[in-house]
């Protein structure tokens, strides 16, 4: 009798104050429960704030760094501060056009000189010559009754009794024309003549410095007040500008 009167005491305890039977029953104790409930909470915490950092790594890492490879394709780069792809900005290169050819060159008669019954040409004796008939011309052309020289050299095949002298370095006799003591082949003495600064032209072509151009409009071809120029271009010493 008196131990089931105990056991019903002891349902009215438990039932009546939970902390004891958190103690003392199958809960065990109620602090360390708490205690434990603190730690899961606080390890739970930690995961998500691991998250929540590796995430935030993962966005900031998906940014390419200051100074690091960009993400254009290959083969594409970026010039220089200041440097187009072409050059310096506002830089525009032109092509460097060839060095002009040399321009007729004049020479004085005075190279020619008579002395002492010899005939000179800068110093040196010409051989052969007799200075009564010797007749000094210009652009380095001269002549006697059998031979036409130039800067002193006789010039094989020139005419001396139709021998002329046209100026800047061209001269003609009879059978042909001659640059600076050359015969220009193929070019016959019929309607050719001299515009000036090396230019000259025939019938069918037209010639500077001895030369015939190519590509140039013939019927159309002047050459006025320094420039030449025909119906399509311009020219600059023998040579084709625009």
């Amino acid at each position: 009798m008196k131990r089931l009167l105990l056991i019903l005491l002891l349902g009215v305890a438990l039932s009546v104050n939970p902390v004891y039977a958190d103690h003392h029953g199958k809960g065990g104790n109620g602090k360390d429960r708490q205690e434990h409930n603190d730690h899961r909470g606080h390890r739970d915490n930690g995961k998500h704030s691991n998250k929540h950092k590796d995430r935030k790594h993962d966005n900031h890492g998906s940014k390419p760094k200051p100074g690091g490879p960009s993400h254009k394709p290959p083969g594409h780069s970026r010039p220089a501060p200041g440097h187009g792809y072409g050059g310096p900005v506002g830089h525009h290169p032109r092509p460097v056009p060839p060095p002009p050819p040399p321009r007729p060159h004049r020479y004085p008669p005075q190279a020619y000189y008579i002395d002492g019954g010899r005939v000179y040409y800068d110093g040196i004796v010409i051989s052969g010559l007799v200075p009564t008939a010797f007749r000094i011309l210009t652009d380095g052309y001269a002549v006697n009754p059998e031979i036409v020289y130039y800067c002193g050299q006789p010039i094989r095949g020139a005419y001396p009794g139709s021998f002329q002298v046209l100026g800047g370095g061209y001269a003609m006799d009879g059978f042909g024309v001659y640059y600076n003591g050359v015969k220009l082949i193929g070019v016959a003495p019929g309607g050719f003549r001299i515009l000036g600064d090396g230019y000259a032209v025939d019938p069918y072509y037209v010639y500077y410095g001895g030369v015939r151009m190519k590509g140039v409009h013939r019927p159309t071809f002047r050459y006025v007040g320094g420039k030449a120029y025909d119906r399509f271009h311009h020219y600059h010493h023998g040579r084709r500008i625009r």
